[in-house]
């Protein structure tokens, strides 16, 4: 008859356009496969760049969202916290967070040595996040926080200051290092190589992939 049907492939205007007829937000995480949740935009430039490093078909916004905890909830527990306050954020974190099964929560040790233990709201998130769900993932840093990974080499060549290496305090990296800066500058400078030579990361990372 003639007749024939022709495609195209659709760019991200038009991508857009049908999402907005169908009623998707942007701000719906249900709509994506799969949620990361990190504390903040430094995370999310090395937890991309790990990804990308060990499946390079993932695509951010695509195969997987990035959002921010951050605040207090986590990482910047203090004396002028009430325990109140600390359980009530707590609650509507893990609330918020259960939206989408696939999903995953990227936490700060914030151990100064090997021999710390975790503190009692971290312990208590993964273990409500991770219950009757085996597609959650809890990944608490072995180091004190997510740069323990990458080797003191690496932040002396590319940004000529000391870095960190396992359970170290941070000190110099404080007063000089300014994170998503430093992120930007870091990840360029990883291959595939850094991940395998890094068993702990290469695990944890390889975990998330899947």
């Amino acid at each position: 008859s003639g007749d024939f049907t022709e495609v195209e492939k659709a760019d991200e205007t038009v991508l857009h356009a049908v999402l907005d007829e169908l009623g998707v937000k942007a701000s719906d995480i249900l709509q994506t496969n799969g949620v990361i949740w990190v504390e903040g935009p430094s995370d999310r430039i090395f937890i991309n760049k790990w990804i990308s490093l060990n499946d390079s078909s993932l695509k951010e916004g695509i195969n997987y969202s990035i959002m921010f905890y951050g605040g207090k909830l986590l990482s910047h527990l203090t004396a002028n916290i009430t325990e109140t306050e600390i359980e009530e954020e707590t609650n509507d974190f893990i609330k918020l967070a259960k939206l989408n099964r696939n999903m995953a929560v990227i936490i700060d040790s914030d151990k100064k040595n090997e021999d710390d233990s975790i503190n009692a709201t971290k312990e208590r998130i993964k273990r409500e996040i991770t219950q009757n769900n085996d597609r959650a993932i809890v990944w608490i840093t072995d180091g004190k926080e997510i740069e323990n990974y990458i080797p003191s080499s690496m932040f002396e060549k590319v940004l000529g200051i000391k870095g960190m290496s396992d359970y170290t305090i941070i000190s110099t990296l404080d007063e000089k290092y300014n994170k998503v800066d430093g992120a930007k500058s870091l990840v360029k400078e990883m291959t595939s190589e850094f991940l395998k030579d890094n068993a702990l990361l290469e695990k944890k990372v390889s975990e998330l992939v899947e």
